[in-house]
C-alpha cells in the first residue's frame, strides 16, 4: 500500500497524519480509495469530531438553501472521509472526486466547513432576492385582500441592490392617523424614529388602515398583514428571520395582535402605549417583547399596559418581576425580565399616550426599539 502524508499543523502541536492508499479497496471498487494511518493523537481525534458535527449541521441546515455550494454527495463523501480518520474505513474516492479529495486534509476541510456555515445563513432568503421579476419600489402600493382593496407605503433603503438580505420593518400608525403620518413623521420621528437608525440594512412598510383604525374584525388585518409579506417577499429581497413590527396606540395594538398571532413570523415586536383591541389570536407562543408605557395613560391606563406584558411573560418562560415605576418628569425605567425562551423587557415613562415617549426628538423608543430588534435571536 502507498502512503500519503497531510499536513496538519505548523508548531508540532498537531503532528502530521499519515494516510494510506489502500490497493485492494481500490481493485475492488474501481476508486481510490484512503485509509488512516494507525498511527494517531487525541488532537487529532478531536478535530475529526468537531468537522464531523460540523458537516452534520451543514447537511441539515445548509443543503436546503438555493444558494447551497456542494451537493448531498459531496457532503457524504466529506463525511465517510471523518469517519476514516475516526475507524480505520477505506473511503472509495470516484475519479469526479479524485482530485477534489486526494489533497484534502482536515485543516482545509474545516476551513471548507466553516465557510460553508457561514454561507447557510443565507438560508434565510426569500425568493425575491436576485429574481428578475422583482419590480417593487419606494412608494405606494395597492393589494387586494380577500376582496378589500388595501394600500401601503414601501420605502427602500438607498442602495438596495435586490441581492442582499434585507430586515423588513412594519410600522403601523395610530387611530384616526394614516400611513403618511408615520412616513413623514407627526408627532413622531419618521419611521418611528427606526428608518435613520436602520442606516439602509431594512426595508419599511407603513400600512393603512381602514377607517384609519386596526379593529382586526375576523382577522381582516393580520390577513393584510399576511398579504404584504407575500408580496414583499417574492418581489424583494428579504431576510425572512428578521421581520419586525412596532406602532403606538391602535398601531400597538395591531403589533401585539401580530405577536400572538404570527409569532413564529416576526422576530421581535416593539409596542408603543397600546392595548388589546385588536385581538389576540392564538397568543401562547413565545416572541421577542418590548412594550413602552406611560405613567399618566390615560387612554390605555396602566394597568391595561401591564396585561399585554403578562401574557408574554407567561408566553417567553419570563420570571414574574414588579415594575419600577418612575415619579420624576424626564424619567423612565426599564424592567428586563429573565425568561427561557424569548426576551422581555418593559419601559415605562413618566408621561401620557404618546408615540414618542418622552418626546418627539427623545431617542429613548427609537434606541431602544433598534438596539432590541438587532440583538433579538
Amino acid at each position: 500500500m502507498e502512503s500519503q502524508t497531510f499536513d496538519h499543523g505548523e508548531d508540532g502541536k498537531f503532528s502530521s497524519l499519515e494516510y494510506i492508499l489502500d490497493e485492494s479497496c481500490s481493485r475492488k471498487s474501481g476508486s481510490i480509495c484512503l485509509s488512516r494511518h494507525p498511527r494517531r493523537h487525541p488532537e487529532s481525534l478531536f478535530l475529526v469530531l468537531v468537522l464531523d458535527w460540523t458537516l452534520f449541521l451543514l447537511l441539515r441546515f445548509h443543503l436546503s438553501s438555493p444558494s447551497a455550494i456542494l451537493t448531498r454527495s459531496d457532503y457524504q463523501l466529506l463525511h465517510l472521509f471523518t469517519l476514516s480518520c475516526f475507524a480505520n474505513l477505506p473511503v472509495p474516492l470516484s475519479a469526479r472526486h479524485e482530485t477534489k479529495m486526494v489533497q484534502f486534509s482536515l485543516t482545509s476541510a474545516l476551513a471548507l466547513a466553516s465557510s460553508l456555515f457561514a454561507a447557510s445563513t443565507l438560508a434565510a432568503k426569500s425568493n425575491g432576492c436576485g429574481s428578475v421579476n422583482a419590480t417593487l419600489t419606494t412608494g405606494v402600493r395597492q393589494i387586494n385582500v380577500n376582496g378589500l382593496q388595501r394600500q401601503y407605503t414601501l420605502k427602500l433603503p438607498d442602495g438596495y441592490d435586490g441581492k442582499t438580505p434585507m430586515k423588513l420593518v412594519f410600522a403601523w400608525h395610530w387611530r384616526f392617523s394614516r400611513m403618511e403620518d408615520v412616513v413623514t413623521g407627526v408627532s413622531i420621528q419618521p419611521w418611528y424614529g427606526l428608518e435613520s437608525r436602520a442606516k439602509g440594512s431594512a426595508i419599511f412598510v407603513a400600512p393603512d388602515g381602514i377607517n384609519k383604525e386596526w379593529p382586526n374584525d375576523g382577522g381582516r388585518d393580520v390577513a393584510f398583514a399576511d398579504a404584504m409579506i407575500k408580496e414583499l417577499e417574492s418581489g424583494l429581497c428579504i431576510d425572512t428571520d428578521q421581520l419586525f413590527s412596532t406602532g403606538f396606540s391602535y398601531g400597538a395594538s395591531m403589533t401585539f395582535a401580530l405577536a400572538c398571532a404570527r409569532p413564529k413570523v416576526f422576530r421581535a415586536v416593539s409596542i408603543i402605549g397600546g392595548g388589546q383591541v385588536s385581538g389576540c389570536e392564538g397568543g401562547t407562543d413565545p416572541v421577542n417583547f418590548l412594550q413602552f408605557h406611560g405613567t399618566e395613560d390615560t387612554v390605555f391606563p396602566m394597568d391595561k399596559g401591564l396585561e399585554l406584558k403578562d401574557r408574554f411573560v407567561k408566553n417567553n418562560g419570563c420570571q414574574a418581576k414588579d415594575i419600577t415605576m418612575p415619579t420624576n418628569p424626564g424619567q423612565s425605567t426599564r424592567t428586563d425580565f429573565t425568561c427561557t425562551k424569548k426576551k422581555l423587557s418593559f419601559v415605562a415613562y413618566v408621561g401620557g399616550h404618546v408615540g414618542a415617549p418622552l418626546g418627539e426628538q427623545n431617542p429613548l423608543a427609537p434606541d431602544t426599539t433598534w438596539d432590541f430588534f438587532t440583538k433579538s435571536t
